[in-house]
């Protein structure tokens, strides 16, 4: 498969999505190439749909092809390319272009090395395939890069690898599981060979709940919540009446016996893309330590009581 053959199968409206491209977006697309490509190589192999997924990178950022750097690393990637095979060296020779330019990124740090983590998430999904080899090379990228903790996706991350991982053995269900994480994290859009439809399906039938994820099944009765942040609906005493009438406890501080930990919605974005309040720290933490606490947004909390018809 050739980038041109690409191309006419797969149409993409580049010119909308660069016409509001600038440092941040050049910058994370390099980070994005150099997790691509170690995402699809922590196997130690190459199939043609990763081939693909990497030809459909260059075809995205056609449009900046004469401009530096991707003058000098488009061409480089399909020269590369041009056997249909894409060795280790190769593939170093790429990640080492893209880090020449690495002074003149718009971001770096934890937020140049989210990007990267993405690019890794995408080339793992990017055959459709996860193997077991794949999981634990995944494990010990997660533990060489712990400069990441308290960031998301990584803490969900690392903690759903945690318990997939405790009995040394990888079930269908536990990638199943893991890939559906990840297809959150990634812009499928942008992809050549995951289909949206599919992880959507995978999602629905695949509970990841108690690592942030969207629509948790909250119940209140016999169930204790203590709540971080600012909520937008209802005072602190407020919410613990409601708990209360609904047959659950309220606790202030964070113990062993909270169920879930429930993030208030006011002025508390940021959680869920950057960074943790201390007590979100300390509910991962209880997390790694095998306690079945969840964490979840304000608006599941809502969600729940309506269905209990308060």
């Amino acid at each position: 498969m050739t980038l041109q053959q690409i191309n006419q199968i797969k149409q993409y409206d580049t010119d909308e999505y660069m016409e509001f491209t600038g440092k941040s977006e050049l910058s994370k697309a390099l980070n994005t190439l150099c997790g691509l490509l170690q995402g699809i190589c922590l196997d130690r192999n190459i199939n043609e749909l990763e081939i693909m997924e990497i030809l459909n990178w260059c075809s995205l950022h056609k449009k900046v092809k004469n401009t530096p750097p991707f003058n000098e690393i488009i061409p480089l990637v399909e020269k590369s390319l041009e056997d249909n095979i894409l060795t280790q060296d190769e593939i170093e020779d790429i990640i080492w272009c893209c880090k020449n330019y690495q002074d003149e990124e718009f971001y770096k740090g934890v937020t140049a090395d989210i990007q990267k983590l993405e690019g890794i998430l995408h080339g793992l999904l990017s055959d459709n395939v996860l193997k077991d080899e794949e999981v634990y090379s995944l494990r010990n990228w997660i533990d060489e890069n712990e400069q990441l903790k308290n960031t998301y996706p990584f803490e969900e991350l690392d903690s759903l690898l945690l318990s997939i991982l405790d009995d040394r053995e990888i079930t269908d269900d536990e990638k199943d599981k893991l890939k559906a994480f990840m297809s959150e994290f990634i812009d499928i859009k942008k992809s050549y060979n995951i289909i949206a439809k599919e992880y959507e399906e995978l999602r629905q039938k695949s509970s990841i709940i108690g690592i942030c994820s969207a629509c948790p099944d909250v119940q209140i009765n016999n169930k204790t919540f203590c709540f971080t942040g600012k909520s937008s609906k209802h005072t602190r005493i407020e919410i613990m009446d409601i708990i209360n009438k609904l047959g659950g406890k309220f606790s202030n501080s964070l113990t062993k016996d909270v169920d879930y930990l429930m993030v208030g919605n006011e002025g508390n974005d940021a959680w869920t893309f950057t960074c943790y309040g201390r007590k979100v720290e300390q509910a991962m933490e209880h997390r790694r330590k095998g306690r079945g606490i969840l964490i979840i947004h304000e608006n599941d909390f809502w969600d729940a009581v309506a269905d209990n018809k308060i």
